[in-house]
């Protein structure tokens, strides 16, 4: 039937006509409401916050949801992205964005296809696996995880349930500072047999909270939940928490902040995505700690008082600096690469929030998917182990444990309180 026909029609009938926007179909220069991916964001503060500008303005994204334990966050977020998405709106005005205090009312939504969690780290690993079972496919902030085990039961969960997963370690994407594209020089031999990656990494979290003497009442739950926000961790007095990525119990301090980016660099240009160490040495004199894997290959983890990053990649011919300050002069073979040389995963554009959704869109891998996350996150939950336990450990990359090693193995994991038990 013609549209005017249809028109004609329904007004006889006194039934108003069903028009749909433009905007619905893909006209007015962005994509069709089909082909627009529902995203929800978990956890929207600090980071959380660049995230939402990254995502909720690109044409290709509906925010459909955020979720926070935090009143203030929720109404700064919802107001952002509310003036992020109006101009695209025949209304100039945008009102279908939903703020939750729980994040399990973001992932019952039907709606929602994929969740950015940018939540404190002692939450991600339960978000992911429980949105995972939901059927919503992961962007995630670095660190990957705070233990070992939770670390194999977040990939474990994306992979049953057919999940695309990102993790928040860009700098692949970007090429930030040419990283790719030397990374992809030392794999094709411009520094001979490669011997030995240096990655600087600062120190270690706290134990715990400093003080617990000085009683703080809690907020009202509305305005901060203080209970929801502890989780899975153990149950302790309030206080307010300005820092908690520095205290074991919540995050992995400088080990998982700028650890995260600079390990994953070393075993890119190592070519390690798929392994872990073998063996994990402490410091011993001027020897730093250090990783050995299977071949013999080693990454040296010289300790910094604060966040650095620098790595650097030593072999047969030369050196070639990675990321960061060289330490040492560069030496290598500066002969541009050729169709036989190795390339590595360039995202379209450069753009790792858009390989993640285009990813969504082709059920193919990430560049940064939930196996290369949990390789290179698990370099940062060793250093931890090491950290606590100062003497050498054997390690069993394939099973995740240390073989007979009673002590080590109880580092694996942490007790989670109820009802947050989900693997």
């Amino acid at each position: 039937m013609k549209r005017r026909r249809f028109v004609q029609g329904t007004a006889a009938l006194g039934v108003a006509p069903w028009i749909v926007p433009g905007s619905a179909l893909g006209l007015a220069g962005r994509p069709a409401a089909s082909e627009r991916i529902g995203v929800a964001f978990i956890g929207p503060g600090g980071r959380g916050v660049q995230l939402v500008r990254e995502f909720a303005g690109r044409p290709d994204v509906e925010p459909l949801a955020i979720s926070d334990v935090r009143r203030g966050v929720r109404e700064k977020v919802t107001s952002l992205i509310e003036e992020m998405v109006a101009p695209r709106k025949a209304s100039g005005q945008y009102r279908g964005l939903a703020a939750y205090r729980d994040f399990r009312d973001v992932l019952a939504r039907p709606d929602v296809d994929g969740v950015v969690i940018a939540a404190p780290e002692h939450w991600r690993p339960i978000m992911c696996i429980m949105a995972a079972k939901a059927g919503k496919d992961v962007f995630s902030e670095k660190p990957f995880a705070l233990t070992i085990q939770e670390g194999q039961a977040m990939v474990a969960a994306i992979r049953r349930y057919g999940r695309i997963f990102q993790h928040g370690t860009q700098r692949r994407s970007n090429n930030e500072g040419n990283l790719r594209d030397f990374c992809e020089m030392v794999r094709s031999g411009r520094i001979g047999k490669v011997s030995h990656a240096v990655v600087t990494v600062g120190p270690s979290p706290q134990p715990d909270f400093p003080d617990y003497a000085a009683r703080h009442t809690p907020p009202d739950r509305d305005e901060f939940d203080w209970d929801l926000w502890l989780g899975p961790a153990a149950w302790r007095p309030y206080r307010f928490v300005g820092h908690w990525q520095g205290f074991r119990d919540f995050g992995l301090g400088s080990i998982g902040n700028w650890g995260s980016h600079v390990l994953d660099m070393a075993q890119w240009a190592l070519g390690k995505d798929e392994e872990g160490p073998v063996a994990i040495l402490p410091p011993r004199g001027d020897a730093p700690l250090t990783f050995r894997y299977a071949d013999g290959i080693e990454i040296r983890c010289p300790r910094t008082p604060g966040d650095s990053a620098d790595t650097m990649v030593f072999g047969s011919r030369g050196q070639k600096r990675i990321f960061g300050g060289p330490k040492v002069p560069e030496k290598f073979d500066p002969t541009p690469l050729g169709p036989g040389d190795v390339r590595l995963y360039r995202p379209r554009n450069n753009d790792h929030n858009g390989n993640w959704l285009e990813c969504i869109r082709t059920r193919k891998k990430t560049i940064c998917n939930e196996e290369v996350a949990y390789r290179s996150g698990s370099l940062c939950m060793l250093i931890a182990i090491m950290d606590q336990l100062q003497r050498p450990l054997r390690y069993d990359p394939v099973r995740g444990e240390f073989p007979g090693d009673a002590e080590a193995n109880r580092l694996l994991n942490t007790p989670k309180r109820s009802p947050w038990q989900v693997y």
